[in-house]
């Protein structure tokens, strides 16, 4: 792996030392000349967040006065605003653009289907656009947007003969369930890029049956905070490439760290570690060691490969319960049968004096017998969870809910438009503005974390979850 000068980093840590005022604190006793970035200490999320509210800024380095500010989705936390100089975003872009060239499975005269989501700041659309615009690979852009209902966007699709569609997941499936549930189609596409959200193993009936012809494969490992971290490590090449892709670190630009929970470095291949980052390119907010939230492990360290393991808090907490969202997929897979559940979200509210864990599933018929499904969950928790049985007996959390639904149903961030997993309403607090819920009411408050493809707000595949 290609790692930037030892003088390179000498001069930056420098720079940041003498005009960031978080990292000038944070490294007020260390000595000067530092050359590896493995002698600093790793930046606290929240302490670097509460810097960045301060008046001024606590963390920029100077003022901003050419340059994009964009404002995270907060599918995992509160927004955050990050800003970056046009300089930064347009090398970034570039960098992108090339590799997407090379390894996302595009061909010259691909029409692309930009189908991120815009508006209130939110970066995904315009950091797409940006990507695309610099990308050397000769193309078609097609603006539509994800802010488009499916019908509307199934008819511009079709309409201008689009080949591949680059969006977040969830997004994706909401087309995907429209078109397989007017019969319909779209044979053109033959390329469907995401990012932002994991893909499974159970959405690949769904997509075949909307885009027959069309491979599967993220187009970025990135976050609006973070910036870009990793690029697709090849072409869409082999069977689980989908759910499971290979990422290449973009070093020199940027340094990729897996850290034990000890706080050591993983370097070795097969050991899981949590994604820290620190960006040479984007210098106007600085992220030194930076705390992504994702899992990883190495495939190849001198190579730069590794594979994304999701988001490393990516669970619920019910009594003295710890539910996590690959074992209720993989429990659900189960009860339900591989290719009948297209997406659910796990629900958590208080009946009486019990928690009651209530499960959201989009499918495209009621199962006959549904009382079985939920005999078979019950079971299963009490199997997997040591707790689970504990809390039952004693009151804690009550008898789990089935409910069964169309997608439009499922709860959504309206500003991603990612699925929400977990949907938290025991604490009596209203659906945000930045909530879209069709079909029912209720609360709605994100619990924990999101998968993300891949960090905060990520962009990947199983990889993780990163949001652009």
């Amino acid at each position: 792996m290609l790692m930037p000068s030892e003088s390179s980093i000498v001069e930056f840590v420098r720079e940041v030392r003498q005009h960031s005022g978080y990292y000038k604190k944070l490294y007020k006793d260390l000595p000067d000349g530092i050359s590896n970035v493995e002698q600093l200490p790793l930046t606290d999320n929240d302490e670097y967040w509460k810097a960045c509210r301060e008046k001024p800024h606590g963390v920029m380095m100077g003022t901003l006065d050419d340059g994009l500010v964009m404002r995270t989705g907060g599918s995992t936390a509160a927004p955050k605003l990050v800003y970056a100089t046009r300089n930064e975003m347009l090398r970034a872009a570039q960098l992108l653009g090339t590799g997407m060239s090379q390894f996302s499975g595009l061909v010259p005269g691909d029409r692309i289907a930009n189908m991120m989501r815009h508006g209130a700041m939110y970066g995904g659309f315009a950091y797409a656009n940006t990507v695309l615009q610099e990308m050397p690979l000769p193309h078609v852009h097609l603006p539509i947007t994800g802010n488009e209902l499916p019908p509307d966007a199934t008819q511009q699709l079709i309409q201008n003969d689009a080949t591949v569609i680059m969006s977040n997941v969830f997004t994706v499936v909401r087309l995907a369930d429209y078109l397989r549930t007017n019969n319909m189609n779209l044979p053109l596409i033959r390329l469907v890029l995401y990012t932002g959200e994991a893909f499974y193993k159970d959405l690949r009936p769904l997509f075949r049956a909307a885009f027959p012809n069309a491979k599967i494969h993220p187009s970025m490992y990135a976050c609006v905070d973070s910036g870009l971290i990793g690029i697709p490590a090849n072409a869409p090449l082999y069977e689980d490439d989908d759910i499971s892709p290979m990422y290449r670190s973009c070093a020199p630009f940027a340094i990729l760290e897996l850290i034990a929970e000890d706080g050591t470095s993983i370097k070795e291949p097969g050991k899981r570690g949590h994604v820290y980052v620190t960006h040479l390119v984007k210098k106007k907010l600085p992220m030194i060691r930076y705390p992504v939230g994702d899992l990883a492990e190495w495939v190849d360290y001198d190579q730069g490969l590794f594979r994304l393991y999701g988001r490393d808090h990516v669970d619920l907490k019910i009594g003295t319960a710890h539910l996590d969202l690959p074992l209720l997929r993989a429990l659900m897979e189960r009860a339900l049968g591989s290719g009948v559940i297209d997406s659910f979200q796990t629900i958590v509210r208080r009946e009486g004096h019990s928690n009651i864990l209530k499960f959201r599933i989009a499918a495209p018929q009621t199962p006959e017998h549904p009382e079985q499904i939920q005999k078979y969950l019950e079971g299963a928790l009490m199997q997997v969870i040591p707790s689970w049985q504990k809390n039952r007996e004693q009151g804690h959390i009550g008898d789990i809910q089935l409910e069964f639904c169309k997608m439009k149903d499922l709860v959504t961030h309206e500003k991603t438009g990612k699925l929400k997993n977990f949907i938290e309403e025991r604490f009596g607090q209203t659906s945000s503005p930045g909530d879209k819920e069709p079909g029912a009411v209720a609360t709605a408050v994100e619990a924990n974390g999101e998968a993300k493809t891949n960090g905060d707000d990520k962009t990947n595949g199983t990889n993780g979850t990163s949001e652009v």
